[in-house]
């Protein structure tokens, strides 16, 4: 039998209670790791530094909340029912063994990340690896604006399950 990532999808609200959940709570389990985030990035966003310039794992979902904010007012309709998507990959531990976490986190990254930019590099969007689950899975979060930056709506059929299923499963095959 195959092993594959699981991808959810969830349209939201609220981007803020999504990026506080995602960066600012607690770790869930101490299984496999004492962090909450791992690795994280993101598209068309400025996000928190590390005295050494790299983009630190710790950041503030207040902060990121309000550039999407922003975003959002340019909409052609700022009072949308929806303000983000998010997308959660569940890797199966034979496509990312969490035993090295520091190094699968960013491969796991690397790959996410390159999806994005491949479907969604006119949006808003952040990524965080995380593997602090009951489980310990290594699984990466995403929250896209559902406003692109140009303030114009991303098409709802970009969120469609079957879509981002199948195109993260040509993801893998062709980059991992």
């Amino acid at each position: 039998m195959k092993h594959m990532s699981i991808l959810q999808t969830h349209a939201c609200q609220s981007s803020y209670n999504r990026l506080k959940y995602v960066f600012n709570e607690p770790v869930h389990s101490y299984k496999k790791t004492d962090k909450r985030v791992l690795v994280t990035t993101g598209f068309n966003i400025r996000m928190l530094h590390d005295n050494d310039d790299r983009i630190s794992a710790t950041q503030n979902g207040a902060y990121l909340e309000k550039q999407f904010r922003t975003t959002l007012k340019r909409a052609h309709n700022p009072k949308r029912h929806y303000q983000a998507q998010t997308v959660i990959i569940s890797f199966d531990p034979s496509e990312f063994d969490p035993s090295n976490l520091q190094n699968q986190s960013q491969q796991a990254l690397q790959l996410v990340q390159h999806y994005v930019c491949e479907h969604f590099a006119d949006c808003q969007s952040v990524i965080a690896a995380q593997a602090d689950g009951e489980g310990g899975k290594l699984h990466a979060h995403v929250v896209m604006n559902t406003i692109k930056t140009n303030g114009k709506t991303v098409a709802t059929n970009r969120f469609n399950i079957n879509k981002l299923r199948k195109d993260f499963d040509h993801e893998m095959q062709n980059n991992y």
